[in-house]
């Protein structure tokens, strides 16, 4: 992505890849590794531009889902700010219920707060 429309042209890449590992120990369970690089080519001054912590990261981790009827999944992972070498863990979760209609509920933590976030 690049923009150019106020003052200098900037830009912002989010790269990366999955590679799944199916039937975990003969169960219906999987297990993925996911790697990402980001990067946002913005001023780092917070006058000129907002503040991110995701300026020039690599996230690492691991997704294990049970293929369930729930749809159960957790994420565990990590994001390395390449510059300052500062690491941001994160945790999530998902999984449906089927209480008065299907609802899915999900949980993470913020790597800024390390506080639940539920959407």
């Amino acid at each position: 992505m690049t923009r150019g429309a106020q003052g200098d042209r900037l830009g912002g890449l989010v790269a990366g890849f999955e590679y799944t590992f199916y039937g975990l120990l003969g169960t219906s369970g999987d297990v993925s590794l996911l790697s990402e690089h980001l990067y946002d080519g913005r001023d780092l001054n917070p006058v000129e531009a907002p503040v991110t912590i995701f300026a020039n990261d690599l996230f690492l981790g691991t997704r294990f889902t049970l293929n369930d009827t729930q749809n159960t999944e957790l994420l565990l992972g990590a994001h390395r700010h390449l510059d300052t070498e500062r690491v941001y863990s994160s945790l999530g979760g998902a999984a449906a219920w089927a209480m008065r209609g299907a609802s899915r509920s999900k949980g993470a933590c913020s790597p800024m707060s390390r506080a639940p976030i539920s959407g």
